[in-house]
């Protein structure tokens, strides 16, 4: 019988093994992503502020700049189409890396 529990960007995953009996509860940690937007190729169209408000703002220069550091998990899909509908390629969507 298993069990999943999710908490913000962990999962913690119950297992156990019946005929044994045994249980065992381990963590794993959810892939966190980053959004960035290069500066240069930005066109201001604004179509990533209409896919995905919630990570994205137009600046002052009217460039869009991503407004938070890690993509929230309820707006990853957003943020990933925001990316592809991007007219001039300046959107990355990144896993982040190891933190140490």
């Amino acid at each position: 019988m298993a069990a999943l529990h999710f908490t913000d960007r962990r999962k913690d995953v119950c297992f156990e093994n019946s005929s044994t009996r045994t249980h065992a509860i381990r963590e794993v940690w959810a892939q966190v992503i980053h959004a960035e937007v290069d500066p240069r190729r930005c066109c201001g169209y604004r179509l990533c502020l209409d896919v995905a408000p919630g990570v994205f703002a137009i600046n002052s220069a009217g460039k869009a700049e991503s407004v938070v550091s890690d993509i929230p998990a309820d707006q990853e899909q957003a943020a990933r189409a925001a990316a592809q509908e991007c007219p001039s390629a300046a959107i990355t969507i990144r896993a982040a890396g190891p933190q140490q």
